[in-house]
């Protein structure tokens, strides 16, 4: 058998990764699909990557839930409330392991972001968009299954849509 070699790969059999794309401003059902607490300096934020369940389009956000400024800390408390409201929790006052909100589905409002910031090697970069907000989208139609943490399909209502048999 001939040793391999990345310059005899043959990738013609192969498709080309589309990738995900950003999501552009608007609102979206939405899967969790990394959740994980970072450390910086002291404080902690929960970072998080979503996937929109139509599109793929992805987009992540950024949640200091423990931080030394007040201010900083409530605003990621109070995003992180919202985030398991819209996930469809039963218990929105103890979040539990951050690895048990991956694969739940959330309605998320993503809007313009002119805001900047500096990359690993020092160039300033734009952000173009952020998570702006968390709503459940069961009040847009999603479905979520039975016992669910969160998850479910976007296929609709499974009320039937015939008239009122009066």
């Amino acid at each position: 058998m001939a040793e391999w070699s990345f310059s005899n790969l043959n990738l013609s059999p192969v498709q080309a990764a589309t990738g995900g794309r950003l999501l552009e401003p608007g609102r979206y059902t939405a899967k969790i699909i990394d959740a994980e607490l970072k450390e910086n300096k002291g404080n902690q934020a929960l970072r998080l990557k979503f996937s929109d369940v139509n599109s793929g389009g992805m987009i992540s956000t950024t949640l200091n839930v423990k931080h030394d400024n007040d201010t900083a800390q409530r605003i990621g408390l109070s995003e992180l409330k919202a985030l398991l409201v819209g996930l469809g929790r039963s218990n929105v006052d103890n979040p539990g392991p951050v690895k048990a909100m991956v694969g739940g589905v959330v309605g998320i409002m993503v809007s313009p972001d002119t805001s900047t910031y500096r990359d690993s090697q020092g160039q300033t970069k734009s952000r173009r968009v952020q998570v702006a907000g968390f709503f459940d989208p069961a009040t847009e139609g999603f479905v979520r299954a039975a016992g669910s943490n969160g998850g479910g399909s976007s296929s609709g209502s499974t009320l039937p849509d015939d008239a009122i048999p009066f």
